[in-house]
């Protein structure tokens, strides 16, 4: 397969691949045994065949899981999206640094998005109560969750924004900044009323003024960071 080869390539990482014929077998190994990541081959099945996503979607409540596909189709990335899994990559342009990337920002996100969900009932109430737009942002600059206000300004379904880069919300104009103020803020913590342009999906811009506290874990290291944007267009 095509994950085998790449995985030999590498020297000094060793790589434990276990291969499903189906999601029934998948489903038993995983009973028996931990696996830090799952690769879903959508060629080797109807990835319209509802009775199968919803079973690979009960894997991806305890492990990260990957779409693979030979070519790109933009059904199965929305569908991939919208399902929660952590990325859709294509076959042909998957190589030994693509992997190592894929699999170690994988992991990594879906550790903080399963830390962040386990406090996300006690703070929703509170967090859809402001009128300014709200965020849950990692330590990797990925977006795990924003309130309605954000969402409804920046005209984006919530599966279109959960996972992508923050850069992603920012004017042209802000880009450069907003990476001086990211690098900042995972050295010291926090962002104090920086004036900062934001861009919705239609191009719409408007002028906020952004905070940001981090927010850590009992041994000190940042969990994510909250960020709210005061609109003053």
């Amino acid at each position: 397969s095509v994950l085998k080869n790449i995985i030999n390539e590498f020297e000094n990482i060793v790589f434990k691949l276990k291969r499903a014929q189906n999601t029934n077998e998948a489903a038993d190994f995983i009973k028996k045994e931990s696996f830090d990541i799952i690769f879903s081959d959508a060629d080797s099945y109807d990835f319209n065949d509802s009775d199968v996503l919803n079973k690979i979607k009960e894997f991806k409540e305890n492990i990260p899981v990957v779409i693979l596909t030979e070519t790109f189709k933009k059904d199965i990335v929305r569908k991939a999206s919208e399902m929660g899994f952590q990325d859709c990559l294509i076959k042909k342009e998957l190589n030994k640094n693509t992997l190592f990337k894929t699999v170690s920002f994988s992991i990594q996100n879906y550790k903080y998005l399963k830390k962040y969900e386990s406090s996300e009932n006690r703070l929703k109430k509170i967090f859809e109560l402001y009128s300014e737009y709200c965020y849950i942002i990692s330590p990797e600059g990925i977006i795990l969750n924003l309130n309605s206000s954000a969402l409804n300004i920046l005209e984006y379904q919530k599966h279109e924004i959960i996972g992508k880069e923050i850069s992603m919300i920012y004017a042209p104009e802000s880009i450069e900044k907003i990476k001086i103020l990211f690098a900042a803020w995972q050295e010291r913590g926090n962002i104090n009323n920086e004036e900062m342009v934001i861009i919705s999906k239609s191009g719409l811009k408007r002028n906020v003024i952004l905070n940001a506290e981090a927010v850590r874990e009992d041994g000190g290291r940042i969990i994510h960071s909250s960020c709210l944007q005061r609109d003053i267009t």
